[in-house]
């Protein structure tokens, strides 16, 4: 089993995973009652070319993302009180079909997930709600390898992004401004880095867990 995830919200908790056989790769959602330990959504296939599944708690919902073949990345919610799932009417996040990564932002109901693009030209980042509404924008730096994107509790979004054998960060003001600060790490040295808020006079270093 790959790509495993797990999200909980009011009682329940929502797996995802994907399971690798000769046969075939097939990624699947289950629920359970954290309480009681009753299955609340039997295992269920996200059907063919859907892959890296997601899980994500938000105030009110749980946002389930997936690669979908020829479609992009897309998300579904999942509500606590009547847990239910099927992988057809997914939202779409983004046409764009490379690694990705989602998170809760902790100032609004919602994600925050950034997809790289496939030709390794391009990211993008985007928001999504618990109503699944969505914005995004698109950024023009190279990134061809992994992405991991995180949020403070200011706003300010940390977008990672290999490319080559150099690791970039982006520092967002805000989900949609321009990037802050840009800085290339060689990979292996990721203990720490130095973010500049450009515009506000702040310089900080941390570490990158506290992002």
């Amino acid at each position: 089993q790959v790509f495993a995830d797990r999200a909980e919200l009011g009682g329940v908790a929502v797996m995802v995973w994907t399971e690798v056989l000769a046969s075939a790769i097939t990624a699947y959602l289950g629920a359970y009652d954290t309480t009681t330990g009753a299955t609340l959504i039997a295992r269920t296939s996200f059907g063919a070319g859907n892959t890296r599944p997601r899980a994500v708690a938000l105030a009110t919902k749980i946002i389930v993302t997936w690669t979908d073949a020829g479609a992009g990345l897309v998300a579904k919610a999942i509500d606590p009180a009547a847990p239910a799932f099927a992988a057809t009417g997914a939202t779409l996040l983004d046409t764009e079909e490379g690694a990705y990564d989602i998170v809760k932002d902790p100032t609004a109901d919602r994600a925050v997930w950034a997809v790289r693009f496939v030709g390794g030209g391009s990211y993008a980042v985007g928001a999504v709600t618990s109503a699944l509404a969505v914005t995004d924008v698109t950024k023009a730096r190279n990134a061809d390898g992994v992405i991991a994107v995180s949020v403070a509790p200011s706003g300010v979004v940390q977008v990672l992004r290999t490319y080559g054998t150099t690791v970039l960060g982006d520092l967002l003001t805000s989900l949609f401004a321009g990037h802050a600060h840009r800085e290339s790490v060689p990979l292996g040295r990721l203990d720490e880095r130095r973010a500049d808020a450009v515009g506000g006079g702040l310089e900080r270093s941390e570490r990158l867990g506290d992002w």
